[in-house]
């Protein structure tokens, strides 16, 4: 029986000093689409254009840097660490090679840090913006991950699985010898295959009213980490290596499916399960929070900002 997905293949385009590569096209639209994306969650919902501009650039910077570096520690440690990378290169050097391996949930590691200490040291709602967060990076993760299933970076094992991908001759990456048609799962088009539902989910559940804060991050973290364990079982170790019998990502995963879980179990005006009550405290202090003051200039259009956690 057919496999339902032929292999296929986009040729770079060759403009002479420049280059275009797919990936890479791809991965550039899905910043700009998650961006727009961002830009008009905050319209809609209230959140200051100037603190959103100055949050989504330390996001990317964060991401970029920590999707790289988090790859090169997790995934390519042996090169990294090792004499040279290439006759060039010393093995050292790999670490600042921004273009030599990403990781997503690096990226998404890397994020989250930023939005934590950003809403902290600026004494913003962390859940109104984690929300928006959420919104822009599922955007943009759409765009991604087409990218990897265009140029079949993330391959499994051999199968007979109807999903999986017939690779021609000499194209299968971890039998370029075999001169036979290679049926394999490709792991980028079946994140890509459950990615587009879960951002249609994320737009529907942003536009219903009242939603409690915090709901969209909890939906992704959850609804993308639970299938992502699983799908990590059919990667090659050669590709990702195991650390206690799981990969770098099921460890991300899991972590993020217990904070998911938190966020969506969370009652509206409870604590944001990773601040303290110290802090916040300390923070409604500094802001001068006090019930008829707060009621007294209280504005609609920017409040939701400016309360903290």
């Amino acid at each position: 029986m057919a496999g339902v997905f032929p292999y296929f293949h986009i040729p770079v385009l060759d403009l002479g000093p420049v280059d275009l590569q797919p990936f890479s096209i791809l991965v550039a639209s899905g910043v700009l689409f998650g961006t727009w994306m961002a830009r008009k969650y905050s319209e809609r919902n209230g959140l200051d254009e100037d603190t959103m501009r100055s949050l989504g650039i330390h996001l990317l910077v964060w991401g970029f840097i920590s999707c790289h570096v988090l790859n090169t520690a997790f995934y390519e440690w042996d090169r990294a660490m090792g004499p040279w990378v290439s006759k060039e290169r010393p093995g050292w050097v790999l670490w600042f090679m921004m273009w030599d391996g990403i990781s997503s949930w690096g990226g998404v590691i890397g994020g989250g840090l930023a939005l934590y200490f950003y809403t902290t040291i600026r004494r913003l709602d962390r859940l109104a913006w984690a929300d928006w967060a959420a919104y822009g990076a599922i955007a943009g993760w759409v765009p991604g991950r087409l990218a990897c299933a265009l140029v079949h970076d993330h391959l499994g094992y051999p199968t007979s699985f109807a999903l999986a991908v017939e690779f021609p001759p000499h194209q299968y990456t971890f039998d370029r010898a075999s001169s036979a048609v290679i049926r394999a799962h490709d792991l980028g088009l079946y994140e890509l295959m459950y990615l587009v539902p879960l951002f249609l989910v994320i737009v529907v559940l942003e536009r219903v009213k009242r939603r409690k804060p915090g709901l969209l991050m909890g939906v992704l973290a959850v609804g993308y980490s639970v299938p992502r364990f699983f799908l990590e079982f059919l990667r090659r170790p050669e590709s990702d290596p195991r650390y206690y019998g799981l990969t770098f990502a099921q460890f991300a995963c899991i972590a993020a499916v217990i904070g998911g879980i938190m966020l969506l179990r969370r009652r509206p005006g409870e604590p944001v399960p990773s601040a303290s009550a110290a802090v916040a405290s300390t923070q409604r202090v500094a802001r001068g929070d006090t019930g008829a003051k707060t009621a007294e200039k209280r504005r609609p259009d920017v409040d939701d900002v400016k309360r903290t956690t």
